[in-house]
């Protein structure tokens, strides 16, 4: 946000334990930087029309839009922003990081910013590995961020219950334990033990053009 220059911010979230909980970890986030919350909205999955929301969100005038979203919702909120006369720059989670979003989106979602662990034209080797493995064994279909979550998780279990056996304390404890463990998301995965998080996680930033994901060259859209 602080390199896209936005002070005062909209969010809409998903009603449910993830979406409140991102919701509120980003608003505290955001404040820390200095920016002003205009207005936070939930909805629910099914919900279809947004615009009643998204006609506040606009009168609200922020600056940004933030989607705490699904790739499904976040192309459609993004449709119906544009349709409202919405056009601030919208901002989304990672979880709308997937080719549906670019499909369902069209040209609504042209200059979206994304943040995600996880993207293919990333050249390490861990990453290449990973794809070219994913395609072939399933039909040149090309993975997404959750394929490469999924992949990281089973590794990260493999290496604790090699160090703690299967016992459940005994793998809690291997967390702490374990070290550059090799990952597609976080590259040599080692726990910060009082974070509980993976130290010096990566983070690549991009923004949609051309219909693309791309990584984001750091000029203001």
């Amino acid at each position: 946000m602080k390199r896209l220059g936005l002070k005062k911010l909209a969010v809409l979230h998903l009603n449910t334990d993830w979406g409140r909980t991102s919701r509120d970890y980003f608003v505290n986030a955001a404040k820390e930087y200095g920016a002003e919350i205009a207005v936070t909205e939930g909805y629910i999955a099914e919900e279809r029309d947004f615009r009643s929301t998204l006609v506040r969100v606009r009168d609200a005038n922020p600056d940004g839009l933030i989607l705490i979203s699904y790739y499904s919702d976040g192309a459609l909120i993004a449709r119906q922003a544009r349709q409202v006369g919405l056009k601030q720059v919208i901002c989304a989670a990672s979880s709308v990081y997937s080719p549906k979003f670019l499909e369902l989106g069209g040209e609504a979602v042209e200059e979206v910013h994304v943040g995600t662990r996880y993207f293919p034209e990333d050249p390490r080797p861990e990453v290449q590995k990973f794809i070219a493995g994913f395609k072939k064994k399933y039909n040149g279909i090309e993975p997404d961020a959750f394929n490469a979550y999924a992949y990281d998780a089973m590794n990260m279990a493999a290496a604790v219950v090699k160090i703690g056996g299967t016992d459940r304390r005994a793998i809690r404890d291997a967390f702490t334990k374990v070290k550059d463990v090799p990952s597609v998301i976080f590259g040599a995965a080692t726990f910060d033990v009082a974070t509980r998080r993976v130290k010096g996680a990566m983070n690549a930033e991009l923004v949609v053009r051309k219909g693309q994901f791309a990584l984001w060259d750091g000029k203001p859209t």
